[in-house]
């Protein structure tokens, strides 16, 4: 029996509302379909049954972008493996851009929702008694979140620059919107002076970077750490990045300052003399 998105009839399925038909040109050969594009629109307007089509779809595509790469998997391939015709999947999609766009937007979307509903639940109108707290619970959360969606990261770090830039803009903003998020959460610490404000946005884009770095450096970190320990350990990262100059030093952080101290005691002990204080020397004997 077919899945209850796929039952609709296909007697012309790529027939765009404009009265053209779509142009499919195909290289046999090479096993690649390319599909021109038109003004249509998807023709399954049941809010729920596309919902399920689309989700049944990106979920092969995405499959097949990941282990292929975009370019190299033709829309018949995903056709093939979601089991509908070519242009049954122009019922849902117009075109394949639009199939990578959905993937990227729908688990770019996960990240922000959770990284909002961590900082919904531990705000609740309540004052933040601990900033540091308060800040690391919801950046680990969110570095939690990224590790779930890796596969789906790499696939955005190589194939965004495929879309075009109409397509690209709300990838954009809500990743501007996701380093505002972690901004909102730093503040507090700023206010109590824990925190430092210098260079505050760009250090909430370097602590989107470090928890994009599972992915991108997967290969020298997985076999090494497991997400639990690299997330654990991000979180430390993060508060010293972030502690201010004069902040007191917190238990649970990297206690840094206090390393520092022990070794500018040991280097002041052993410091060796600079040529031109032994050339001093030699001229004021």
């Amino acid at each position: 029996m077919l899945d209850s998105w796929k039952e609709i009839s296909f007697s012309n399925p790529v027939t765009p509302l404009n009265g053209r038909s779509h142009k499919v040109k195909s290289n046999r050969s090479r096993g690649i379909v390319r599909v021109g594009r038109t003004s249509r629109r998807p023709k399954i307007l049941d809010p729920e049954r596309r919902r399920l089509g689309r989700e049944a779809i990106g979920e092969k595509a995405f499959q097949l972008f990941a282990r292929h790469g975009y370019h190299a998997t033709s829309v018949q391939e995903i056709a093939d493996g979601a089991g509908v015709s070519v242009g049954s999947i122009f019922n849902y999609f117009e075109t394949k851009e639009e199939i990578l766009q959905w993937i990227l937007e729908t688990s770019q979307g996960e990240v922000e929702t959770e990284l909002f509903k961590a900082e919904t639940e531990l705000m609740k109108g309540e004052p933040i008694r601990d900033p540091e707290a308060f800040f690391l619970s919801i950046y680990v959360r969110y570095a939690q979140s990224i590790l779930k969606i890796e596969q789906f990261l790499l696939l955005a770090y190589q194939e965004t620059k495929s879309l075009s830039r109409a397509q690209r803009t709300p990838l954009f903003a809500r990743e501007r919107r996701v380093a505002d998020l972690l901004v909102a959460a730093i503040r507090p610490g700023i206010e109590q002076g824990i925190f430092s404000s210098e260079a505050l946005e760009m250090r909430a884009h370097w602590l989107i970077m470090l928890a994009h770095a599972w992915a991108l450096r997967g290969w020298a970190l997985h076999n090494r750490f497991t997400p639990e320990e690299y997330a654990e350990q991000l979180g430390k990262a993060a508060i010293a990045m972030l502690h201010a100059p004069n902040a007191k030093t917190v238990e649970r952080g990297l206690r840094l300052d206090g390393a520092a101290d022990g070794r500018e005691k040991r280097s002041a002990r052993v410091r060796r003399r600079s040529p031109v204080e032994r050339m001093s020397e030699v001229d004021n004997p």
